[in-house]
């Protein structure tokens, strides 16, 4: 007769089963646990717990074996145990997962068949690793999630080296807290700019911050976004520029992380707008008379305008901010007192780009 023994630090009772080892009161787990269950076929063809190891983390534990952990006894056929130092645990008690941390399997006695491993973590989502099964004989790595119970099936057949004891190990490596999959630049119809990026595997990140060019060299913020899906997500975001130059304008994103970390995305590029200049600026009728100035703007970029009218001194006798959201905009200004003469009108839009015109007062 097998008997297996699993110990846990849990809120419930500890259920012992002739044949295999089982836990009650699984959601009643409160501290970070990793559970893994060895299957196997019987001889009808249905698969069977055969064996099962444990490892509670928590600081407080030590990484070397002493009396909270709980050594391992053979059975004939079928054995899981933790490899630590000249020790197999069917329980382990230890720190909490780091970089370096290996969890060694040792996998004895068994027979020709197939087997599964069932592994079950509980309360360890939030590590900032990924983790991995790897199996020496195949020469491969199985991602093992860390928030689900994950299914991995395997063979132990006549070649030899498929029954080694120490075939499987779990291994950690750090999680990139995001990874930019797409970043894209467009001009608008109205010359905006939209910027739209795409992440994947979305974690740890406080925010994104959105930077531009004139120059592809240096770049300045333009705005923020707030992760939507910072549990390993891959959410996309898009940002409009509405005060984009109309030269070739350069995008990218830099994502902050909470642990203080900056990634950049790679810069994109957004055209030229075709055809569209500050010419677009005309004043209408001119000469003009009793200071009625009208004023057309056609197909520019949406935001803010600083108008201005100079006379020859260079002195304002006219300011105003034009806030434009249209492609064609009109706007009739009073000048009080405007003589006769020559004036210039100033437009100055968001990047203090300057376009002047001739005014002639009757």
């Amino acid at each position: 007769m097998k008997i297996f023994l699993l110990t846990l630090l849990l809120t419930g009772p500890l259920v012992f089963k002739t044949g295999n080892a089982q836990l009650s009161n699984r959601e009643g787990v409160t501290i970070p646990t990793l559970e893994i269950n060895l299957y196997a076929r019987a001889m009808n063809g249905t698969m069977f717990l055969a064996d099962g190891i444990l490892q509670n983390f928590n600081n407080n534990f030590s990484s070397t074996v002493d009396n909270m952990d709980v050594r391992k006894f053979m059975n004939s056929t079928d054995n899981l145990a933790i490899k630590n130092g000249l020790y197999n645990l069917i329980v382990e008690r230890r720190p909490m997962i780091c970089i370096t941390d290996t969890l060694r399997l040792m996998l004895t006695r068994t027979r020709i068949a197939p087997y599964r491993f069932e592994i079950d973590p509980s309360v360890i989502s939030n590590t900032p690793l990924k983790s991995f099964l790897k199996d020496k004989y195949l020469g491969t790595e199985t991602p093992v999630s860390m928030s689900a119970v994950t299914n991995i099936n395997f063979n132990i057949t006549a070649d030899p080296l498929s029954r080694a004891a120490d075939r499987f190990m779990i291994v950690y490596r750090n999680i990139e807290p995001v990874r930019f999959t797409a970043v894209t630049a467009l001009r608008n119809r109205n010359s905006t700019i939209t910027t739209v990026f795409k992440t994947e595997n979305e974690n740890n990140i406080n925010t994104y911050t959105i930077q531009k060019s004139n120059d592809g060299i240096t770049y300045e913020t333009m705005g923020e976004q707030m992760p939507t899906a910072n549990n390993f997500g891959n959410p996309y975001y898009n940002y409009t520029d509405f005060n984009a130059a109309l030269s070739e304008q350069w995008y990218r994103i830099k994502a902050n992380t909470i642990s203080g970390e900056t990634i950049f995305s790679m810069p994109v590029k957004a055209d030229k707008a075709p055809g569209k200049t500050m010419d677009g600026l005309t004043v209408f009728p001119n000469p003009v008379t009793n200071g009625v100035v009208n004023i057309a703007l056609a197909e520019q970029p949406f935001g803010l305008y600083k108008l201005q009218i100079l006379n020859t001194a260079g002195q304002t006798v006219y300011a105003e901010t034009l806030n434009v959201q249209t492609d064609k905009m009109r706007r009739t200004v009073m000048v009080s007192g405007m003589k006769n003469g020559i004036y210039r009108l100033l437009l100055t839009d968001a990047n203090g780009k300057k376009t002047v015109k001739t005014i002639i007062a009757k």
